[in-house]
């Protein structure tokens, strides 16, 4: 199935309501043009504010209710990470709704960063797929994408699409770039990186958030890029498309996920999930 995929880059260092209105504005653009899905970046609405837990949401608040909106208005798949409170305590969590406004999942960010940790964010226990009419959907969040190991097993269940709300402020582009590429290419699937950038008409300077959300294809390929300001990244996609490519050297294509991932050694692979290291 093809359809109009984008991801939003959201202005940095705003004030958070402000913050929140443009990236809102800009999902808005992305349904106008017509987009099968859009995802928002991390924090939504808790960025920049002071105490960001406390600001974490029950489910089914007024913005829960103004995303499933926007959803079922412009008959999108919409992914918007939000803070929830619930449960154990406060998620880092990114909610699924589907072109008809319901919502088709949640997914709590497994790997919670140092500063996440301080805050007493919960991490979850759960690498989902999401079954959709436009395919397999997985996500991961910010400092999931730091391990390889996640992005795999989505790949590895199923995902053709892996949306990847981020705000990562402190890394360079080049490794924003090489990062987002090499996660297409580990799960074989679309990766859609929404993150933050320099607000319209400001200049960028060394030491400011590198921006860039990107539609990445399966072989890396970067199919769309908003660059360093608030914007959207859109590009044409087909997830059911097969992905073909060589078997080895001069020999015929084939499809690459069939092939990379049925020549896996899982026997091998004891380490990753021991639970240990050698310094």
């Amino acid at each position: 199935m093809r359809f109009l995929a984008c991801s939003v880059n959201g202005p940095f260092g705003l004030p958070p309501d402000e913050t929140l209105e443009r990236v809102l504005s800009l999902a808005e653009e992305a349904g106008m043009r017509g987009a099968g899905l859009t995802v928002l970046p991390e924090y939504l609405d808790a960025l920049g504010r002071e105490d960001m837990p406390s600001h974490a949401h029950l489910p089914g608040n007024h913005l829960w209710e103004r995303l499933s909106g926007m959803a079922r208005r412009y008959g999108m798949h919409l992914v918007a990470p939000l803070l929830l409170r619930g449960g154990e305590g406060i998620y880092n969590s990114a909610l699924l709704f589907g072109p008809e406004g319901e919502l088709l999942g949640r997914y709590d960010k497994t790997h919670i960063s140092a500063s996440e940790e301080g805050m007493g964010i919960v991490p979850g226990s759960e690498l989902k797929v999401f079954r959709t009419r436009i395919g397999g959907l997985g996500v991961m969040l910010c400092f999931d994408a730091y391990f390889p190991e996640v992005s795999r097993v989505l790949g590895l269940k199923g995902a053709r699409l892996i949306a990847f709300p981020t705000t990562q402020r402190s890394e360079p582009e080049e490794f924003v770039l090489l990062q987002a590429r090499a996660r297409a290419m580990d799960s074989c699937a679309f990766v859609l990186r929404a993150s933050y950038g320099v607000p319209r008409g400001r200049a960028w300077g060394p030491g400011m958030p590198a921006g860039r959300a990107l539609v990445v294809a399966p072989d890396g390929t970067v199919l769309a890029d908003s660059g360093r300001e608030e914007g959207l990244a859109c590009a044409w996609i087909d997830p059911d498309a097969p992905y073909l490519r060589p078997l080895s050297h001069g020999m015929p294509e084939a499809p690459q996920r069939d092939s990379f991932f049925s020549r896996r050694r899982p026997e091998l692979y004891g380490p990753l999930t021991e639970g240990t290291y050698d310094p």
